[in-house]
């Protein structure tokens, strides 16, 4: 390699750390909350972020991958509302994917008094899988088309 050659393969490289540093040294957006831990303004962010309780203003129709979502406080219109979530030992396989459906009725049950599965119950269960190496389903109150109450959700 010539002179000219080491000179770049050293800038690249000196490039490449820099932004690989830049990207491990700026923090991961986190939602904004007030004192009391409610989402405190709209806010558009990765669903990863969802806690027990936190209300989300839609749920894209028909699609099985979503990533960012809008927070709202609940005191406005949302459309769902996440119920808590279920962490697994793997990530996968049908039996795990079917152990936290089942987990996920169940915290469904007991926060909006109604099971999923029953003709009234006005929401449907969304269970969101587990993204990169994150082992935990969320469970989501999905009241569409209609308003999401605002439900007592254990944090």
């Amino acid at each position: 390699m010539t002179k000219g050659g080491w000179l770049l393969a050293a800038a690249l490289f000196i490039v490449a750390v820099g932004v690989a540093f830049r990207s491990y040294s700026t923090p991961a957006p986190a939602l904004e909350r007030d004192a009391a831990g409610a989402v405190s303004s709209r806010q558009y962010l990765a669903i990863s972020l969802a806690k027990p309780g936190d209300c989300i203003e839609s749920i894209p129709e028909g699609d099985t991958d979503i990533d960012k979502v809008a927070f709202v406080p609940c005191a406005e219109p949302h459309q769902a509302v996440a119920l808590g979530e279920t962490e697994t030992s793997d990530v996968g396989t049908t039996e795990v994917a079917q152990k936290a459906a089942g987990e996920c009725i169940v915290i469904a049950e007991r926060a909006t008094g109604v099971n999923p599965d029953a003709k009234d119950a006005g929401y449907k269960l969304t269970i969101l899988p587990p993204g990169g190496e994150l082992k935990k389903y969320l469970c989501l109150a999905d009241y569409a088309p209609s308003n999401a109450p605002v439900l007592g959700v254990e944090k």
